[in-house]
């Protein structure tokens, strides 16, 4: 993880117990010559050790409650650098917050662009709260997750929550955890987009279905039961192949957020930003490469493994991040590996899931990273 979560822990720490406590903890801990740097990268095991050590020593809480007070300091703390503005800026209430938690992720991408985040999407609502699943590749952080989330409410939005953990599973093997949270609050924004009818609303010509195309030529699109009913013509001629009537996943595997390649999973979730990884077929690896360095797109591709494979799993891999839970460094030399084991490449592209009705399909309306 990244050292600013560490140092938000420190400081707090500290200023509540006093430095001789905190070089105690550290000591009794085993990391009595630890020296914190903001940029750093440092081992997930400090801060649950350092938790459970606090228990032991400080005994005011056990080792989930430190785990939330830990959470509750990095909201208190990234606000040294700015970072409230993003949080306040991504909504009024907070079920704006909620909703936009995973695109934040993607902004702070700017500032950490080797950060991988996990998945926070809110699969269900009501005037009295919320259901919010949490998919991380990291196992352990869901107490320090509600702090966050507790200080989030109160500071930014004056809003009096409370959680509790519905159900907690592993997310496949070693792929790390799938937990889903209540949260109970008052969801006045959601009674009012429910209820209040929109006024003043223009009404624009109907805009023909080719034209809709042109204007995007990376979408894809895909009926209820997967399959691909248009790929858009610059990313078909990436692709090197025709995908028309095959199903989506068989060639798109979603990267953000964590869900499986379901129907559901994709209407539900039509408020947040999708990465998709797709997998052209390359016969000639030099010139698909010097195509791209022509176009100015040579970023575009990144490689890995196998279709299905992710960095995190690696665990030389120091890649497992979270702006909100868990940031973290990843380490590019594994990818750059993979590259001259397996030649394997992917497209990446990222942008909004669309419901259509006239056509009974979904609409990627993205473009390439």
């Amino acid at each position: 993880m990244y050292g600013m979560l560490l140092e938000s822990v420190q400081h707090y720490v500290t200023e509540e117990y006093g430095e001789e406590t905190w070089l105690n903890v550290l000591k009794r801990a085993g990391y009595h010559n630890l020296i914190i740097t903001h940029n750093l990268a440092y081992s997930d095991a400090i801060m649950l050790t350092v938790a459970e050590t606090c228990a032991q020593y400080i005994g005011t809480m056990d080792a989930d409650g430190f785990l939330r007070f830990f959470g509750r300091c990095f909201v208190r703390y990234f606000s040294h650098y700015g970072y409230d503005r993003i949080v306040r800026a991504n909504g009024r209430c907070f079920r704006d917050f909620l909703h936009g938690v995973d695109n934040i992720h993607h902004q702070m991408k700017f500032s950490y662009p080797r950060m991988v985040s996990p998945s926070l999407t809110v699969q269900a609502e009501d005037p009295l709260g919320a259901v919010l699943h949490y998919r991380s590749s990291r196992v352990g952080f869901a107490q320090y997750l509600i702090g966050q989330l507790y200080e989030v409410a109160e500071r930014f939005y004056k809003t009096r929550l409370t959680i509790r953990i519905l159900t907690e599973a592993p997310l496949g093997k070693n792929e790390g955890v799938h937990v889903q949270f209540r949260l109970d609050f008052q969801n006045s924004a959601y009674v009012q987009s429910a209820t209040v009818p929109i006024t003043g609303t223009r009404v624009f010509p109907p805009l023909a279905g080719s034209t809709l195309l042109q204007l995007f030529p990376f979408c894809i699109v895909f009926d209820c039961k997967l399959r691909l009913r248009h790929v858009g013509n610059k990313l078909r001629s990436l692709l090197n192949t025709n995908l028309i009537g095959l199903p989506v996943a068989d060639h798109f595997r979603i990267s953000r957020p964590r869900v499986a390649f379901t129907w559901n999973n994709i209407i539900s979730l039509s408020k947040v930003v999708f990465e998709l990884e797709a997998f052209p077929k390359i016969e000639n690896k030099r010139q698909y490469f010097r195509a791209f360095k022509n176009k100015g797109q040579n970023k575009i591709l990144r490689s890995i493994a196998c279709p299905c494979s992710r960095l995190e799993q690696d665990p030389s891999a120091d890649s497992k991040s979270n702006f909100f839970t868990d940031p973290m460094p990843s380490t590019s030399a594994v990818s750059e590996a993979t590259t001259e084991s397996t030649g394997q490449l992917t497209l990446l592209l990222k942008g909004q899931m669309k419901y259509l009705d006239d056509w009974n399909a979904v609409m990627f309306l993205c473009a390439p990273l």
